[in-house]
């Protein structure tokens, strides 16, 4: 699961409502002021519950989407990013623990499932001069995946992120990717990807998240059919669902179903104490595509929970609370 500072549960559990609803209502409302503001109030309330400690304080900043932290562990061996309460992203900077500079740490290591999903498309991708677009920039840290020919595109809301990814002092991922080009776009992912062409990318990456809950008009029927519009043929997507508070397993394979694609789902959880200290955190992640190949029997992977009862998603009905763990993921 994403990593949390000490969060009292009513915390957790309100920053998850408020900001995964809430992104849904600025969406819809963004045409009425007193709805908006106090979507936005409710937003940074619940930021506000989290409390805790990340280790020595190297920057802060809040705008109008929360809180930003990099901080540097107690070790002096890892530089960490922090959104709210939740850890997205880390790079090692110190030289003692056994793992390489710029390897992808946090839910994005080799060993983990996204690691997985290079391994058995990575071959295309360099075959095809590939195309990689994610959502979600975080610390930048599926950079680290990039080779030579590629084209790399990030997607991100927030300006403060793009600044603090971009800053050699606190990451190099971005500076010292392989890609031919890395770019950033800076906005809604739904509304910037509909301004790239049709079938631009093998491979699209959803990593958004708002604090440690979900962008609900980033995983509807209608985004969904967004992304698919931006895939080339035998193009995959790929999901980030770690998250302590939220079941996204039977949502995203409901998705899949209702879009005709083949789903796969890996949980990584359990990590030992050495690959903690080295810098992994448990993960869990999805792959549909109409034909996901290879990747669709490699082991650990499974076909996604779905609830019967349980209808699919769309801009104008979701139901977050179907999903919500009453007792968070603790690991």
């Amino acid at each position: 699961m994403k990593r949390t500072l000490a969060i009292p549960a009513l915390g957790g559990l309100a920053l998850a409502l408020a900001s995964g609803l809430g992104v849904l209502a600025m969406v819809k409302a963004r045409r009425r002021p007193l709805r908006f503001a106090m979507v936005v109030a409710a937003i940074l309330a619940a930021t506000g519950l989290s409390q805790g400690k990340a280790g020595r304080l190297l920057h802060i900043e809040r705008d109008f989407f929360g809180v930003v932290r990099v901080t540097e562990d107690e070790s002096g061996m890892f530089r960490r990013l922090f959104h709210g309460s939740t850890l997205h992203g880390q790079e090692r900077i110190g030289l003692d623990k056994g793992v390489p500079a710029g390897e992808p740490l946090t839910y994005f290591t080799r060993s983990g499932p996204i690691g997985d999903l290079f391994r058995v498309i990575g071959p295309r991708l360099k075959k095809a001069g590939g195309r990689v677009g994610i959502v979600g920039l975080g610390a930048g840290t599926l950079a680290a995946y990039a080779a030579p020919g590629q084209r790399w595109t990030f997607y991100e809301i927030d300006p403060a992120i793009v600044r603090i990814a971009g800053d050699p002092q606190y990451f190099t991922y971005l500076e010292n990717s392989r890609a031919e080009a890395v770019d950033v776009v800076v906005g809604d992912a739904r509304l910037r990807l509909r301004e790239s062409p049709d079938r631009a990318y093998d491979l699209l990456i959803l990593d958004a998240f708002s604090s440690d809950a979900l962008p609900v008009h980033l995983v509807t029927r209608e985004a969904i059919a967004l992304y698919r519009s931006k895939l080339a043929e035998g193009g995959v997507l790929a999901f980030n669902l770690s998250n302590r508070y939220l079941d996204l397993e039977p949502l995203i394979g409901r998705q899949a179903l209702d879009a005709g694609l083949v789903c796969r789902v890996r949980a990584d959880l359990d990590v030992i104490p050495e690959e903690r200290d080295g810098g992994k955190q448990p993960s869990i992640w999805a792959v549909m595509a109409a034909d996901l190949g290879g990747l669709a029997d490699e082991s650990g992977w499974h076909e996604p929970r779905v609830r019967a009862d349980s209808p699919a998603w769309t801009d104008e009905r979701s139901d977050l609370l179907r999903y919500i763990r009453w007792r968070p993921i603790v690991r």
